[in-house]
């Protein structure tokens, strides 16, 4: 597993796979408040990219890889600018 976990944060390191997303969702849904820590992580499966972008934790750093921060900056875009209601 490439995932390792501290009390506040989940850091996701190397090549992330499939196996990882469900203990990775398990631990977002119990510690909403934490973040995801992205540095060292050199790929991830499209599973733990899906549950990063339903969530969508706080991101406390980015992948280092240029072309993988800018894919997943682009899949967590939002869809359509924020509407106010005021």
């Amino acid at each position: 597993m490439s995932l390792r976990f501290t009390k506040r944060t989940a850091f996701l390191e190397d090549s992330v796979s499939v196996e990882d997303a469900e203990p990775l969702l398990a631990w977002l849904l119990e510690n909403r408040d934490g973040g995801v820590n992205l540095a060292r992580c050199d790929h991830f499966h499209a599973a733990v990219q899906n549950v990063l972008v339903t969530l969508q934790p706080k991101i406390s750093a980015w992948p280092r890889k240029k072309d993988l921060k800018a894919d997943f900056q682009a899949a967590t875009k939002p869809i359509a600018p924020e509407i106010s209601h005021g």
